[in-house]
């Protein structure tokens, strides 16, 4: 029923799968493979978020409210990526453009289109949100973003990290991934042979990307609400020409 462990936990798992002594803290051991193991965890869950893959557990959002003419904004101190499609502006009602590839914003800035348009384009510059043109009065902003802090504080929820600190802090990536992921970088390290462990953490973190979200479910049947497949759409002869 765990779905998530806590960092002292996940290597705990690991040192058992090993056949070795588990300490009484963790965090705190003076043992060599015990302290390579703590180090290993903390990179393999930053690894994990360069998997293309949006964490729903690490989803946050970015509020923030204009001020007449500020164009550049800080991003969150977690800051990893925006999550597409989820700026709005919520005061005018109305999607942001944006992020802008650096073409197109070099387009805007070359026909001087900004202040004439009632969207708000912006761009990612040097770690920071910058709007093309500052709206006259203050706007509410809100973008969704993956955040790095993969570890929740085991005594204060509401902090997140992305080391590990203490044994009890929890780790947001399910106990499964999280406990292969750290075997395989731990065989990896030592040089051993890595290919049963290469293919359970492979299986571990296609199951955990398939879990994460719910998925859509498209019929093909003339019974759904849209008939991808019916008389409206399909040829009258040559099926499977």
């Amino acid at each position: 029923m765990d779905k998530y462990i806590t960092a002292g936990e996940a290597v705990t798992r690991v040192l058992k799968t090993m056949s070795l002594q588990v300490p009484v803290t963790i965090s705190g051991s003076g043992d060599s493979t015990v302290a390579l193991l703590w180090h290993l965890l903390g990179e393999e869950g930053t690894n994990l978020l360069d998997q293309s893959h949006e964490w729903q557990m690490l989803n946050r959002t970015f509020t923030l409210t204009t001020v007449p003419a500020q164009l550049r904004y800080a991003l969150p101190v977690d800051f990893q990526n925006f999550i597409d499609d989820t700026g709005w502006n919520n005061t005018a009602r109305i999607p942001l453009i944006g992020p802008m590839t650096s073409q197109q914003w070099r387009l805007l800035q070359a026909r001087q289109l900004g202040g004439t348009t009632l969207r708000l384009q912006y761009i990612i510059e040097r770690n920071e949100l910058v709007f093309y043109f500052s709206p006259s009065a203050a706007n509410s902003i809100t973008i969704d973003y993956t955040g790095r802090g993969w570890i929740q504080n085991g005594t204060d929820p509401t902090i997140f990290t992305s080391r590990p600190v203490n044994d009890n802090d929890l780790v947001l990536y399910p106990a499964r991934l999280i406990t292969a992921a750290l075997q395989n970088r731990w065989r990896i390290e030592k040089g051993f042979d890595t290919l049963a462990s290469q293919r359970e953490f492979d299986d571990a973190l296609a199951a955990a990307i398939y879990n994460d979200r719910p998925k859509n479910v498209l019929g093909l049947s003339g019974r759904s609400r849209f008939p991808y497949l019916g008389y409206n759409n399909m040829p009258d002869t040559a099926y499977g020409n």
